[in-house]
């Protein structure tokens, strides 16, 4: 499975699209995934893909790594966003790498 997160961007063929973070998560948990996109921004104040990160990392620190897809991707246009991603997804690869 391939997780798109956005809520306003039509996912890319053969993509589950999913509008919140929180649908996202669920997906994760109960879903083998291999590959996710999040976007940052999302509409309505909704949790954004900073925290599926968030959650992602919490697992890796956990060593549940059977619910973190080994390709994590951010599609984000905000800039900040990007980077706060960009920071949670460095610390998964230095956890996950460690371990090899």
């Amino acid at each position: 499975m391939k997780i798109w997160l956005d809520d306003e961007r039509v996912a890319p063929e053969d993509w589950t699209r999913t509008r919140s973070a929180d649908e996202a998560i669920e997906l994760l948990e109960e879903n083998k995934v291999e590959e996710i996109s999040l976007d940052y921004d999302l509409l309505d104040g909704e949790p954004s893909g900073g925290k599926v990160a968030k959650w992602l990392l919490e697992r890796a620190k956990s060593n549940q790594w059977g619910q973190i897809p080994y390709m994590i991707r951010c599609h984000s246009m905000s800039y900040d966003g990007v980077c706060e991603i960009a920071w949670d997804l460095a610390e998964i690869d230095w956890l996950r790498w460690r371990l090899m």
